[in-house]
């Protein structure tokens, strides 16, 4: 005999039926959140793991930023950029440029010397011209009919800084970059640049030694008429991260040597970021003591100019591993700088340079980026 009877399952209550139900009401009311509560206790574990591996060096100051870029790439980082080092004094911070023509001498041999100066009237490039006289085994000194060029942007001359002693200055980056600019039939020749490695001065080497240095690098007249750079890498000695009453206190060391046809012309740029400060200084701004940054920022620098002088090709190299460091904290970079330091900091450190990560990129431009 079949049952033609049909059992059905009681539908699920819902807590919002269980209201009619006092003693399922309270146990719902009693049940504790197990699987939120040790979601919440892993994260926090993870977060604590986390900072505990985070490297003392993610905070960046505003100054060791600046720095970073205006070594990386002095032409295109705003004016304001500071040594991170030793005492946080208040200081002016300029930025000038120079640019002009030279020549290669009766020998068809050149070059141009960068001696970063801190005064209006003092020799910061020594240039040949169509006269000078020279051979590879003359020293740079010594060649005849050579061109002194001062950065007379600068505000202050050699008797405020070296005189009178009213001013103190230091060098935070600077570099020169020259191309060849004559007829096309005529591109020709060699060009070594070079950065001592001790900043002795170079005055006193001829051409032929200067390729023989470990650190110098050799190339040709770019046939697109990009130009050859060689950047200051920063301080080698102490002397050079103060502020001092002298007009070169990194030396001579940097310099670009051609050997090519008898009166070939480049042309040249030089770009030069200096500090200030004492009695007749205006402008003071805020300067910052970030000694773990800058030794970071000069480690990065200083493994490139091992094997080539410091230059707008290998710096963005450099830098990414000191970012890859740096960068761990993100939020830090971003909230301690924000988008006011955009104006200032060269692209090469920007999005889209692929030095800095995506996160900051889309903080600093919005989620479409």
């Amino acid at each position: 005999m079949q049952n033609d009877k049909k059992i059905t399952k009681p539908a699920k209550q819902s807590n919002r039926q269980a209201a009619t139900n006092p003693a399922l009401t309270l146990a719902l009311r009693n049940q504790k959140p197990k699987r939120k509560e040790k979601t919440r206790k892993r994260a926090k574990a993870q977060m604590r793991q986390q900072m505990a591996l985070m490297p003392a060096y993610a905070h960046i100051s505003e100054c060791a930023l600046a720095y970073a870029s205006a070594l990386l790439d002095p032409e295109n980082t705003g004016e304001g950029a500071c040594i991170p080092y030793g005492f946080p004094t208040p200081s002016m911070k300029q930025k000038v440029f120079t640019r002009g023509k030279f020549a290669l001498g009766t020998t068809g041999q050149g070059f141009i010397r960068y001696t970063p100066n801190t005064t209006n009237d003092g020799t910061a490039l020594f240039l040949t011209g169509a006269t000078s006289v020279g051979t590879g085994s003359t020293a740079l000194n010594a060649y005849t009919n050579i061109t002194n060029v001062a950065l007379t942007k600068l505000m202050f001359s050699t008797a405020n800084v070296v005189t009178t002693n009213a001013v103190a200055a230091r060098v935070v980056s600077g570099g020169i970059k020259i191309r060849y600019c004559g007829t096309e039939s005529g591109r020709n020749g060699t060009m070594v640049g070079l950065e001592a490695p001790d900043h002795l001065s170079l005055g006193g080497v001829t051409p032929d030694q200067v390729a023989t240095y470990m650190n110098s690098f050799v190339e040709r007249p770019d046939p697109l008429g990009a130009f050859f750079t060689v950047l200051y890498s920063g301080p080698v000695k102490s002397t050079e991260t103060e502020f001092v009453n002298n007009a070169t206190p990194c030396g001579s060391p940097v310099v670009i040597c051609i050997d090519g046809v008898a009166g070939d012309k480049y042309e040249y740029e030089c770009y030069q970021h200096v500090e200030y400060c004492g009695q007749l200084v205006p402008g003071l701004s805020a300067s910052h003591a970030d000694p773990v940054q800058y030794s970071k920022i000069l480690e990065s620098v200083k493994q490139i100019t091992q094997s080539q002088p410091l230059s707008d090709k290998n710096a963005p190299g450099g830098f990414k591993h000191w970012l890859t460091d740096a960068g761990t904290n993100v939020k830090n970079l971003l909230m301690d700088h924000g988008p006011d330091l955009l104006g200032m900091i060269s692209n090469a450190l920007l999005p889209g340079s692929g030095l800095i990560t995506a996160p900051l990129t889309r903080a600093l431009l919005g989620p479409k980026h």
